[in-house]
């Protein structure tokens, strides 16, 4: 008998059916649960935008990287002189003008000055603005006869974030 009754007294304390503003309560706790899954399924899809935005700087980067090392190729091919061939290039830090020569950038980069002149100013398809630079560095003769070239990519001062700069080396015939 004494069981019994714990037994009924357990099904009243747990039975929410016969009191009042219970629904209510029950409602209340599933909005919260329900506000909290949608606060965290948006801060996911939030920080996925982001990341989706730095993969398609990086790609844009890359690519150009790689644009630049077939643009050198293509100056030594159909331009020679470019490369100053008969009085032995100077390794250093270049950049390819808008006329299809090769220019001494010096050491004012784009890299660490945006006003500067010494670089390629590359633009993000989805974007008006230059966000990138581009220059080359050309190191002494590797094996005597061909230049280590060096195509580096990077992002345009002032940046809202840090995208690692890319490189694509080759080799180009002295």
């Amino acid at each position: 008998m004494n069981l019994k009754m714990k037994l009924t007294s357990l099904q009243k304390f747990f039975s929410w059916q016969n009191e009042n503003g219970s629904g209510f309560i029950e409602s209340l706790i599933s909005l919260a649960i329900g506000g909290i899954c949608c606060a965290a399924l948006l801060s996911l899809s939030a920080s996925l935008i982001k990341e989706a935005k730095r993969t398609e700087m990086r790609d844009a980067m890359n690519q150009y990287a790689i644009e630049g090392m077939e643009e050198l190729r293509w100056i030594r091919t159909n331009n020679p002189t470019a490369f100053n061939i008969n009085s032995n290039m100077v390794p250093g830090n270049y950049y390819v003008t808008s006329s299809d020569t090769i220019a001494s950038a010096g050491t004012d980069l784009c890299s660490t000055n945006a006003n500067s002149t010494h670089c390629e100013k590359l633009k993000l398809n989805s974007s008006p603005n230059n966000l990138f630079y581009r220059y080359f560095v050309v190191e002494p003769p590797y094996n005597g006869n061909m230049w280590k070239i060096t195509v580096k990519v990077g992002m345009l001062p002032p940046r809202d974030e840090m995208i690692e700069p890319r490189e694509v080396v080759g080799y180009i015939p002295k």
